[in-house]
This record gives C-alpha cells, sequence and structure tokens, in this order.
C-alpha cells in the first residue's frame, strides 16, 4: 500500500461523481482553486466530519480506511462493506489491486446483490400525474431486470427511485413553494417493480413506458453498489432541478463515467428532456409501453355505442341488468363485451378502496357470468401513443408585437418550462398546462422596458368528465402582473385557483368551467389584500397544426365597487414541431378600462 496519497484524486470526475460534490463557484481556496459541496446533506454517507464540503479531507479519510484495512484492523472490514464501490475504486487508483471479496468479508452486501440478480437496466418513464407537483413533468426511475434465462418476469425485478420526502403534504401553494425552495429531502428508494406498476398503472392511472439501456452486467453491478453505500442517506431536492431525472442520470453516469449525462442539464430538468439524452446517444434498445388501468378501459369503452355503454354502467352494479332487454338483444359477442367491459369497471372503481367480500363477491359474479357465455373476449386494439421524447421541447421564447388600446410596442416572453394548454399536445397530457416562472416583458417607445407578467407558477388541468371518469378540473396560479387598469400603482401581487369540469365532445376538443377564487394585494383599493370572486370557462380545439381557443372569465371584487371581465380568442399555428405562431385578440371591460387587446408572437422551443 502506498504511503502518500495523490490529493489530486479528489478532483478526479469519478471521485466527485460518487460523492455528489458540485462546485460552489467560490475560489476563496489556495491557488484560486474551486470550493465543493456535496449535494447529499446526511452525514452519514460520509467518513471524513468534513467530508460534505471537502472532496481532499473525504479522500484521506477513505485512504486511512485502506491503509488500516492493510494493516488488519477488525473495524476496518466492516467500514469498507459500507462503502465498496469507493474503496474499491481508490484502491484501483492506487494500483492495489482487488482489496474485497464482496462474497466472503462482505455476507450482508453479497445477499443483497444475490436476491436482486442483477443484469441489466431499463429506464421507466411514468406519464405525467397532475395531481403530485413532483410529477407533473413526468417520472422517471430505473427498472433492474435479472438474467433473462433465469425464468424471471420483469415483475419480479426491482426498481430504483428517487423522491421527495412530503411527510403526507398534499397539493398546495406551500407544497409547490417548499418543491421549489428545497424545502423537502430527496431520498432513493428500492422495491419491487410490481408495486410501482400498481401505484402507477393501477392507482394513479399513469401511462407507463420502458426503456431498455445497453448497459452491460457490470456496469449495472457497479451502480448498485454505489446504491448500497447511498442507503438511505438524504439529499438535497428541487421540483425543476435536483429531482428524480437529475439522481437517475447521475446513478448512470456512475455506472458508466464516460458518458457525463449529468453535465448536460447545468439548470433545469425535465423527465422528457433527459429521455432525448439517452435517445440521442443511441442507448435505448427497445421500448415497451404499458397502458394504465385507465387507458385500456377508456379504450375499450370507446369501442361501445351509446346503449351498451349505459349497460355497462348498470350491470357493474346490478348484475339483475342483464335481464334487460337491450342487453338481451344483443348477441353473444356483444353480451360478452359488455360483460367484460363491466368487470373492468368494477375493478377500476375499486382499485384504491378498502377490500371487502362484499365487492369480490360482485366482482366474482359478474366474472362468473361472463365465463357461462362460452365466449372469449378479445382485447380491444390500442393505438400507439406519441412517445413521450417526440413532443416539442420544454423551455420556450417568444417574440412579437403587443397592442393594447392604439398603443404598441414590443413583446417578449420566457418560458423555462414546460408546456401550456395551445402548444402542441402530442407527447404531453391533454388538457393540461404546467408553467413555472413565466416571464413577459414589454417595450413602448417613451416608456421603455416593462415588465408585464411573472408567473411563479401556473398550472392547469382540465380532464375530461363522462359518466364512468369523474374527473374533476382544477387550476392554481401565483404571480405578479402589470395592470393597465389602475392608475400609479400598475403591479399587483395575486393568488388564485379554481375548480370546476370538462368535457369532451370528440376526441381533439375539450369544454371547460370553473368558479374562481383570487386574493390580490393592489394599493388602488382602500383595503389593499382584497378577494375576488369569479368564473372561467372556455372551449379549445386542436386541429392538425394548431390549436384555436375561446376563453371567458368575470372577476368581482369582495371589499371594493368593481368588477372586471374578459373575452379572448386565441390560435396557435404550429410551424415546425419546435416553432409556431400565436395570435391573440382579447376584450377587457371593467370600472377603469374598456379596451382591446392584441398580440402575435413568434415562438421558439428549446
Amino acid at each position: 500500500m502506498p504511503r502518500i496519497l495523490d490529493l489530486s484524486l479528489a478532483t478526479h470526475p469519478e471521485w466527485l461523481a460518487m460523492l455528489y460534490y458540485k462546485p460552489t463557484n467560490v475560489r476563496g481556496r489556495p491557488n484560486g482553486q474551486l470550493s465543493y459541496r456535496s449535494q447529499v446533506v446526511s452525514s452519514a454517507f460520509f467518513l471524513s466530519g468534513q467530508g460534505s464540503e471537502s472532496p481532499e479531507a473525504e479522500l484521506a479519510a477513505t485512504y486511512k480506511l485502506l491503509l488500516r484495512l492493510d494493516e488488519g484492523a477488525p473495524e476496518a472490514q466492516r467500514q469498507v462493506c459500507r462503502f465498496p464501490l469507493r474503496l474499491t475504486w481508490l484502491a484501483k487508483q492506487l494500483g492495489v489491486g482487488s482489496v474485497l471479496n464482496i462474497e466472503t468479508d462482505c455476507p450482508m452486501l453479497a445477499e443483497w446483490s444475490k436476491e436482486i440478480s442483477a443484469h441489466s437496466v431499463s429506464l421507466i418513464f411514468p406519464s405525467s400525474y397532475m395531481n403530485n407537483p413532483s410529477s407533473m413533468f413526468g417520472h422517471t426511475l430505473l427498472r433492474i431486470d435479472p438474467h433473462p434465462n433465469s425464468g424471471s418476469v420483469n415483475f419480479l425485478s426491482y426498481a430504483i427511485n428517487f423522491g421527495a420526502i412530503t411527510s403526507g403534504e398534499v397539493l398546495s401553494a406551500r407544497y409547490i413553494y417548499k418543491g421549489l425552495t428545497g424545502g423537502y429531502p430527496g431520498r432513493f428508494s428500492l422495491l419491487p417493480y410490481h408495486k410501482k406498476i400498481k401505484d402507477y398503472g393501477k392507482i394513479e392511472n399513469r401511462d407507463i413506458w420502458e426503456y431498455e439501456l445497453d448497459f452491460t452486467q457490470q456496469e449495472v453491478e457497479r451502480m448498485l453498489l454505489h446504491l448500497w453505500e447511498v442507503g438511505d442517506n438524504d439529499f438535497e431536492y428541487y421540483f425543476s432541478t435536483q429531482n428524480c431525472a437529475f439522481r437517475i442520470l447521475e446513478l448512470l453516469d456512475i455506472a458508466r463515467p464516460s458518458l457525463a449525462l449529468a453535465t448536460d442539464y447545468p439548470g433545469q430538468v425535465i423527465p422528457a428532456d433527459t429521455l432525448r439524452s439517452l435517445i440521442d446517444r443511441e442507448m435505448v434498445l427497445s421500448v415497451h409501453y404499458r397502458p394504465s388501468t385507465f387507458t385500456s378501459l377508456k379504450s375499450e369503452m370507446d369501442k361501445l355505442n351509446a346503449d351498451e355503454r349505459q349497460l355497462v354502467e348498470l350491470i357493474s352494479q346490478d348484475l339483475d341488468f342483464t335481464q334487460d332487454q337491450r342487453y338481451l338483444s344483443l348477441n353473444l359477442n356483444r353480451q360478452a363485451k359488455v360483460l367484460d367491459a363491466a368487470f373492468r369497471f368494477r375493478r377500476y372503481q375499486d382499485i384504491d378502496q378498502p377490500r371487502s367480500r362484499g365487492k369480490a363477491t360482485q366482482a366474482l359474479a359478474l366474472l362468473s357470468k361472463l365465463n357461462s357465455l362460452g365466449v372469449t373476449v378479445s382485447p380491444t386494439y390500442l393505438k400507439l401513443p406519441r412517445q413521450p421524447h417526440s413532443g416539442h421541447e420544454t423551455s420556450r421564447i417568444s417574440v412579437g408585437w403587443d397592442e393594447f388600446d392604439s398603443s404598441g410596442g414590443g413583446f417578449l416572453e420566457f418560458k423555462p418550462n414546460y408546456h401550456d394548454l395551445l402548444d402542441d399536445p402530442d407527447g404531453y397530457p391533454f388538457g393540461s398546462q404546467i408553467d413555472f416562472f413565466s416571464t413577459q416583458l414589454r417595450w413602448q417607445e417613451g416608456a421603455g422596458i416593462e415588465l408585464q407578467e411573472f408567473d411563479m407558477f401556473d398550472i392547469r388541468s382540465f380532464a375530461p368528465r363522462d359518466s364512468f371518469f369523474k374527473h374533476n378540473s382544477w387550476r392554481i396560479r401565483l404571480g405578479i402582473e402589470h395592470h393597465r387598469r389602475f392608475d400609479g400603482q400598475p403591479y399587483v401581487t395575486f393568488f388564485e385557483g379554481g375548480g370546476g369540469l370538462a368535457h369532451q365532445w370528440r376526441s381533439r376538443d375539450l369544454f371547460y368551467a370553473l368558479a374562481t377564487g383570487r386574493l390580490e394585494y393592489n394599493e388602488s383599493y382602500q383595503q389593499n389584500l382584497s378577494p375576488l370572486v369569479g368564473f372561467e370557462f372556455g372551449y379549445l380545439y386542436y386541429a392538425a397544426r394548431g390549436a384555436l381557443q375561446f376563453e371567458a372569465s368575470a372577476w368581482e371584487v369582495l371589499t371594493a365597487d368593481d368588477y372586471r371581465t374578459n373575452l379572448g380568442l386565441n390560435y396557435n399555428y404550429n410551424v415546425y414541431k419546435n416553432q409556431s405562431i400565436r395570435l391573440a385578440l382579447l376584450r377587457i371591460n371593467d370600472t377603469h378600462v374598456s379596451a382591446w387587446h392584441s398580440r402575435m408572437t413568434w415562438l421558439v422551443y428549446f
């Protein structure tokens, strides 16, 4: 064992990656060197008391552990089994050779590795889940698969997940704020993949995309050794940067250090963008689509006519409706289709409910009635949707001309992420809008550049509702906006939200209506903090190359003699996948102003 340690190894890219060190951009150290800080916040992850902020101190502590192991110190063996990858890496850099035999030296680690039986890895992408801000952009995790000749299927595989520890907090402005500002810790977990399938595909109704990657078994085993070191230690977590997608990329980088995937994302990280990185590098061997229970059931329902759909709803609640004349008039194949749909719908309704003997008896009776027909129900053909990476890019800049009441000016908007209602919906959740940190600026001769709007977040979820799928629609927004309605105090800070329903007549349109509320700080009113109530409704139609939107809203100020109404017509034309032209016409009316507001912009996605 060499007695002199080369401290330059402390800034080796692999060492920095294994310990999650990031430069702090402070050059206060000798010779102008960068300072580093680990994004792991748990002290148990480090051997040195200064390890979280000093790669050199952690390297030195690891080297001392190697020396004690070389001297035969008994406690050194236990420490080595805690950090097998970094110890093995350092020994290799020092030219020592193998210092650890996992099978004989670390029985707990050996048993854990044997249970997982890692052979290959796939990147898993559950689609967006609008009721959880941390998963609104979709989600990425890894699936570790055993050898294909072992006889196991991927339901018996293991999932590596990274997520925020929110202690049961639910969707709220406070929840979003804490997630955006690092108010929650993040943590890796390892659990059977079939449990994640149930969570995503059955309970949360999220489609799942599975991307098999070209990693070797040795690279996958290296990843698992690192995961053993990480254990249940806490990390920094931010919804838009240090999130699931970023940590998964770091894991892949540790498995194959030459990738440096995480360096592609110095700022925000969107799960769909990470898919593009893997596909661009030709790392994907195959793709498998696993539709959610909701997607499969809705596809089956869409193949039934109105009478059959009504029978499904009735029979799912009471089997006696199989004596209904409308059911008896069907041929056996159609009866089987109706019963099969009723059974699946019954299961769908009960999937997140506590089990009971009564529900089990109902389901069994439906299945028995179906089997008694002696007809095999062919699976419904499910059209493959666009893959999540195939949509437009997730950041956007817009430039154009803005006209308000005969006063014109230049317009600039920057949206760091992610998607709005008028964007091309392919590859994104239908009827959703997710915008964070959107900024609008306006230039006018004589007035210069003014801030028009800043939205910390503007989120809408308009899920179509029908007699079977009783989704609720909602919206939530927090920001600052310029009001031409008020003299002397043009900016107001506000928080607004609403709830209601959305309906879909055809596959490419959407009608929505919501009751809304707003709280704004406005110095133009005698009571600066003023509540407002109102409503909003609109209609969206998605054509092959664009989207048309009509929207109307009204507000009543509860603490002042003031009202506001808006009527808007918007059209977005998709020139290319990542370029579009948008036209907007808005009529504004209130006690202060009655004016037209129009805008024409060129949008570029990147």
